[in-house]
């Protein structure tokens, strides 16, 4: 990437980049608003009014997509999607990317996942220009980005819905309200039905693009499986782990990249790590809580270590357990991709200090107990 380029990608995606808020309309922009009492910190003004341009954009262009493509998307009945679960940081992007080579699967582009309200009618000309303004890689890490890569249903939810942990992303001073979106037991009856209704709107439109059955990724559904399964009792699950220091160690890092070029409000950066760590507890437990609900061969876990040095092995398990199509129809385009990322430079980061060791054995012990990691 040249100088200039990764100078106006820095200036652009930390002062006016609309971020996680990329997807929403008027309504849903004026009530986040309301929710946080218009606290915005002044040297954000100028992403809130990005946001706000954008909101404005959805909502006019968005009324023209229902317009063109409502009886379609009604009609739609999109197959069960194959969900990709796991604790963020913890492997799901490049599990997702690599199965997401299987061309008898689709998946949601950041493109679609961004902007889920317009994207049927603008995708082939906007998604170029917004294209212009990413950088290569992602803020977090060295994961290559673009608008046709493989990406997070989440952001569709929290475009369509506000239901979202990423809406602490925007408001970092109210993460408790947003947090408690990750797996929804504190819904009311009308907000679990809005949030299934906004996943449900998202996939029907990708059907309407794209008639494959769809490989689903974001972090957040990990705490989710009831609303998941009521919706699709078909669904298949893999879930992916890692060791829980190297869990925390990432995550706190993800926290301290993503919201410089989100956040409408300043931060308190060990207030927000603590979060974090509750956070991956709640989504650890609920899935612990929860997994014996999915009917037997419609889950498989694997580790993180087995896909970074077995990755053609270990994929053959997931479609073998799952009883997903014939795996060798999809094993030279999943050799091709794995062959595309050597010479990758993973994040490195210090050793966990002792107390926060001390404190994730208690936090999220039963992390360590289930998968047999050493503390």
């Amino acid at each position: 990437m040249s100088e200039r380029r990764s100078t106006h990608d820095s200036f652009f995606l930390r002062s006016l980049a609309p971020g996680f808020a990329t997807g929403i309309g008027v309504g849903l922009w004026l009530k986040l608003l309301v929710q946080n009492s218009f606290r915005v910190s002044p040297r954000y003004l100028g992403r809130a009014a990005a946001i706000t341009g954008m909101a404005a954009l959805n909502s006019c262009v968005g009324a023209l997509e229902q317009l063109r493509y409502g009886s379609a998307i009604r009609r739609a009945r999109p197959p069960a999607p194959l969900f990709v679960l796991g604790l963020p940081r913890s492997g799901t992007t490049h599990l997702h990317n690599l199965l997401s080579q299987d061309d008898r699967f689709g998946f949601p582009n950041t493109y679609q996942a961004m902007n889920p309200r317009i994207f049927l009618l603008t995708e082939s000309w906007l998604a170029p220009q917004q294209q212009k303004f990413l950088p290569e890689t992602r803020p977090m890490d060295n994961v290559r980005w673009g608008m046709s890569m493989p990406a997070e249903d989440e952001f569709a939810i929290m475009g369509l819905s506000g239901l979202s942990p990423f809406g602490s992303s925007l408001f970092p001073r109210g993460h408790s309200r947003y947090d408690r979106h990750y797996d929804l037991s504190e819904a009311s009856p009308q907000e679990r039905r809005r949030w299934q209704q906004a996943l449900l709107h998202f996939l029907k439109k990708l059907h309407v693009r794209d008639e494959r059955p769809l490989i689903l990724k974001s972090p957040a559904h990990t705490a989710r499986i009831p609303l998941l399964l009521e919706m699709f009792p078909d669904a298949r699950f893999v879930c992916i782990h890692r060791h829980p220091y190297d869990v925390y160690v990432s995550g706190i890092h993800t926290v301290r990249k993503a919201l410089p070029v989100s956040a409408l409000q300043c931060w308190d950066t060990d207030e927000l790590s603590r979060g974090t760590e509750q956070a991956f507890r709640m989504m650890l437990d609920a899935y612990f809580e929860h997994r014996h609900r999915i009917p037997e061969g419609r889950l498989v876990e694997v580790e993180y270590r087995q896909v970074e040095q077995s990755p053609l092995e270990t994929l053959r398990r997931i479609y073998e357990a799952l009883s997903l199509p014939e795996f060798a129809t999809a094993e030279p385009a999943f050799a091709a991709y794995i062959s595309s990322l050597e010479g990758y430079r993973k994040n490195r980061f210090a050793d966990v200090d002792p107390e926060v060791k001390v404190r994730l054995q208690r936090e999220w012990r039963r992390c360590f107990k289930e998968w047999g990691y050493d503390a």
